[in-house]
């Protein structure tokens, strides 16, 4: 792995809480997540914060561009939003950092979402969706070095259409299909319209899934959630309707999850184990083709323990090489709101504070080509 590949990830919802005009608001005004306030106050500290990751060697940066701070209603667009997200670009490339654009990370206007239907309604991913992205591509695509349509879109698209833990909270596996599909559509509808003005990523979810040990009835759900999660994306990646497409491939890296016989998640390994993580990793990267592909992990329920976290990013960042990962980017560099556990999770390289953990723990730190024995 090339030591130039120095990436991170802030998303909007986490560094800056959630946007009056996403979904995600009326979610949690009706107590279904905690609140959110100013996330780690990114709205604040943006310039700053983005000296702080220079100075730390990082030299891409993604950030979201909030599709409902943009666009709060269908018909009003926020000129001061479109300056704010144009500054952060501009200063991101005036560091030396190359800046990447997330349209959509986990949240989206409610007018979208709830009004017209969203990604699973077909005329709203076919009309608006495509509205939106030659919109942003106008007038963001002189600053962009690089785009991600949707952040793990896939995993979004069952934690909301399956699960219901997420808007709009529905538990139907037919909706779940759909979700699935469409995210997938939706992602290649960007590439579409985007490819040429800069390199476009496609960014989803490694994950390793299981059925409760001598639990016939939980099997199907494991077998049926790896289908949707996994299966399907690679198919359309290396052999479907994606074939051609994407400049490169991000994935990020999930800890394993264990299904019931109801089809619920629950934690299958600690957040600290690195085995599955990488099993998950390499049967994606198999799945890639000629295409870069970049690793990205986060410190979520890693404990602050001595060297923890500094052994656990360099013993899954030697793994991801191994298994063919040709960049590495850290995700929620600094701690901010989580959609669960609120401002207790601890994720990132940097506090709340913008003070560094006190072990040698970046991501970037550690080996940056396979090990040789």
């Amino acid at each position: 792995m090339s030591t130039t590949r120095r990436g991170t990830l802030i998303t909007a919802s986490e560094a800056e809480g959630v946007s009056e005009a996403a979904e995600w608001s009326r979610w949690i005004s009706g107590g279904r997540a905690p609140e959110a306030g100013d996330g780690n106050g990114f709205r604040t500290n943006w310039a700053d914060d983005l000296e702080l990751l220079a100075s730390h060697g990082v030299t891409e940066v993604a950030i979201t561009l909030e599709w409902a701070r943009l666009w709060p209603t269908q018909d009003r667009m926020d000129d001061q939003e479109l300056e704010f997200r144009r500054n952060v670009l501009r200063r991101i490339r005036e560091l030396g950092m190359q800046p990447w654009a997330v349209l959509v990370d986990g949240s989206l206007p409610g007018w979208f979402a709830e009004d017209e239907g969203g990604f699973i309604d077909d005329r709203s991913r076919g009309l608006l969706w495509p509205r939106h992205v030659d919109w942003v591509g106008e007038h963001f695509g002189d600053l962009v070095g690089g785009w991600i349509p949707q952040r793990e879109p896939v995993q979004w698209g069952l934690w909301g259409h399956l699960l219901g833990a997420t808007p709009p909270g529905t538990q139907r596996r037919q909706d779940g299909y759909k979700a699935v599909t469409s995210a997938l559509d939706a992602d290649l509808q960007a590439w579409r319209l985007l490819q040429g003005s800069a390199p476009v990523a496609v960014m989803h979810t490694a994950r390793t899934l299981h059925a409760e040990p001598d639990n016939v009835k939980a099997r199907p759900h494991a077998e049926w959630l790896d289908e949707a999660l996994t299966e399907h994306w690679s198919t359309w990646l290396s052999n479907g309707a994606a074939r051609e497409a994407f400049d490169q491939v991000i994935v990020q890296l999930r800890s394993a999850v264990r299904l019931d016989e109801e089809g619920a998640w629950s934690p299958h390994l600690s957040s600290t184990e690195t085995d599955s993580k990488i099993d998950a990793f390499h049967r994606l990267v198999e799945h890639a083709g000629d295409r870069p592909v970049i690793a990205a992990a986060d410190l979520a329920g890693v404990p602050e323990d001595g060297t923890a976290r500094a052994d656990y990013l360099v013993a899954l960042k030697a793994g991801a090489v191994e298994a063919g990962a040709t960049g590495w980017w850290q995700t929620s560099p600094i701690d901010g709101w989580h959609w669960q556990h609120g401002r207790s999770a601890t994720p990132g390289l940097f506090t709340a504070d913008r003070e560094i953990r006190s072990e040698p723990n970046h991501a970037w730190d550690g080996p940056n080509t396979a090990p040789t024995d």
